[in-house]
């Protein structure tokens, strides 16, 4: 758990990080694409940061996301409402707007990127403390990037859904969605191929590779084939609902035919011990099935987490619901379309 502790702000960033174990030093210079070696002295990796340290923190509040730019309001915020100043307030306001409560996910990169004194207590608990200049920059900046961070929250909600709905979607799909529900803010190729080269790097479960966003469960070989067999296909365009619900969601755990199979095996447990053993093996039944996986694979599932059927109804029962879902679920092979649309579609 990451905590954040007093100090004050009247040391450079090569002294604050003197205090830091040279390990940590190392990996952010790593992280930075330093040219030094692991057998640098310490000094000399803190004094290479301290001369780019605040320069990228620039270019990479850039591209702030929401979440990252209220996590470090948060970290600041800490040094400044002992003193009740007029930042003090505005920190403050900034959090209490957006409801924030602090998360150790949101400040996982920019930690990674050394924007922090790191000290450690122990393997759980981390100590942040922020560099004087890092903190004045974000300063100067704040009405700016709180203004990109919220764009670009959008932009990575938007991502993230359709890598959800499509598992695989092009540069082109994805400026032509969001150029259908934002006509006042107009995005192009060029500019989203930057947008995502820029946070690729942040963890957000997808690569690129030629001009398309790719989900990270989604081998290349598996993008290939996916991308053979659908090239003659339309995209499917989701409704701003279904954006905004599969945004956090890989999968549709709402929807009448999900809660028709998880009911199943509440039914018909067999060896399944608990609810969460439920739950993971419905969830991997339902991924698996936007693969447009056949019935062998599907049993192959159920094999693998030692579910067996007890009678021949059942297995009947378990492939009608089975087919009811796999006809609604929006394969990533039909561009999110699902078999049922697919073949109104081709009629």
């Amino acid at each position: 758990m990451s905590k954040v502790s007093g100090h004050d702000f009247v040391h450079s960033i090569s002294e604050m990080m003197m205090k830091m174990a040279k390990e940590d030093i190392y990996d952010i210079a790593v992280n930075h694409h330093l040219d030094i070696a692991r057998e640098t002295p310490k000094q000399d990796l803190a004094e290479a940061l301290n001369s780019i340290l605040v320069e990228d923190f620039e270019k990479d509040g850039e591209y702030l996301l929401l979440d990252e730019f209220l996590f470090l309001a948060f970290v600041f915020l800490q040094f400044e409402q002992r003193s009740a100043s007029s930042t003090a307030h505005v920190l403050q306001a900034i959090l209490n707007q957006y409801h924030y409560k602090v998360n150790d996910e949101d400040g996982e990169w920019l930690i990674r990127r050394g924007y922090f004194q790191i000290l450690k207590e122990n393997a759980e608990n981390v100590l942040l403390y922020p560099y004087p200049l890092i903190f004045h920059s974000f300063l100067n900046h704040i009405t700016q990037w709180l203004a990109r961070a919220t764009r670009h929250q959008k932009m990575v909600d938007l991502l993230l859904a359709l890598t959800n709905i499509y598992g695989f979607f092009s540069y082109s799909q994805y400026v032509h969605v969001w150029n259908l529900y934002n006509d006042d803010d107009i995005i192009t190729e060029e500019s989203v191929s930057e947008f995502f080269t820029q946070i690729m790097p942040k963890g957000l479960h997808f690569y690129l590779s030629n001009k398309h966003v790719i989900n990270d469960i989604i081998s290349l070989k598996e993008f290939g084939s996916l991308y053979e067999g659908s090239k003659t296909l339309p995209w499917y365009t989701p409704s701003e609902e279904m954006i905004e619900k599969h945004a956090h969601a890989l999968i549709d755990t709402h929807s009448h035919e999900y809660k028709a199979l998880k009911m199943f095996f509440k039914k018909n447990k067999g060896n399944i011990r608990s609810n969460k053993e439920m739950d993971t093996i419905v969830d991997h039944l339902a991924l698996e099935l936007k693969f447009n996986s056949p019935p062998s694979d599907i049993m192959e599932i159920l094999y693998e987490n030692n579910y067996r059927f007890d009678q021949d109804e059942i297995v009947q029962e378990f492939l009608l619901h089975y087919q009811k879902i796999s006809d609604n679920t929006r394969k990533w092979v039909y561009k999110g379309f699902t078999p049922v649309e697919i073949k109104q579609f081709m009629l």
